[in-house]
């Protein structure tokens, strides 16, 4: 399963992307009925493998307003920003479809997906609807030094548990244990606020290196994914992921 390649498609959806403005493959395998439960749903990620169960239903929580996004200066551009959507299921004892249940029993109150890349990339490729690919070509993006391409995604629960749960979701987590995500490699060091780090490798990305955060920030699941040239440090990319408002 590959992780993204982002063309000027219009309409897309991520973490898969969970979005309406771009293109990518799922990142996270949904796995076999297994989910993270929230009240009386399990939740899963978007995603492009066949294992959705038939009753999910994709719902797409309230947008959060972009400054509970990233902060980064001039040298980035915001490319697309969108809500962040989930598959939900019910559980034996929910009684409802979540197509008919308001937000609120999902424990979900607001999502935001955001992609960033250089404004050198830009200012010399064009944005994606004018000939901007990501992940950017090896040529480009080792005259630059560093992360030139960034990803993010929160959701904001009704409680700290439920975002803390994420965390080890087989949905949803960088953890080695999760034997659903294919090509992560969980890391020892350079986590954020107690989360997780992993590395992620791909034909897709050549010659460049992709480093993915999670973390809890109050009552929000953060995932940060930073894409660099080959010399990219783990401690570069997280100097740029934690660029989110406290």
């Amino acid at each position: 399963m590959n992780k993204r390649t982002f063309t000027a498609v219009a309409g897309f959806l991520t973490i898969a992307v969970i979005a309406s403005v771009l293109s990518t493959d799922g990142v996270f395998s949904n796995g076999a009925h297994k989910g993270l439960k929230s009240g009386s749903f399990a939740l899963y990620a978007p995603s492009s493998d066949k294992l959705t169960p038939p009753d999910a239903v994709l719902v797409t929580p309230p947008v959060l307003g972009s400054s509970a996004g990233m902060s980064l200066g001039a040298t980035w551009t915001l490319l697309g920003s969108s809500s962040a959507s989930v598959f939900a299921i019910p559980t034996a004892n929910s009684g409802v479809p979540p197509a008919q249940t308001p937000l609120t029993a999902i424990g979900i109150e607001g999502s935001l997906y955001q992609l960033w890349t250089l404004t050198a990339a830009v200012n010399s490729l064009g944005g994606l609807n004018s000939g901007l690919i990501l992940p950017l070509p090896d040529s480009f993006a080792n005259r630059f030094p560093g992360p030139d391409e960034i990803t993010f995604q929160i959701f904001q629960f009704t409680t700290g548990s439920e975002a803390t749960s994420m965390l080890s979701s087989p949905n949803f987590s960088l953890t080695s244990s999760n034997a659903q995500v294919e090509g992560f490699t969980q890391l020892n060091g350079g986590a954020i606020n107690g989360g997780t780090v992993a590395s992620y490798s791909s034909s897709s990305l050549g010659d460049l290196k992709d480093f993915e955060f999670q973390w809890v920030q109050g009552t929000t699941w953060v995932q940060v994914g930073v894409v660099g040239s080959f010399d990219m440090t783990l401690v570069e990319a997280a100097q740029v992921a934690a660029a989110v408002p406290a």
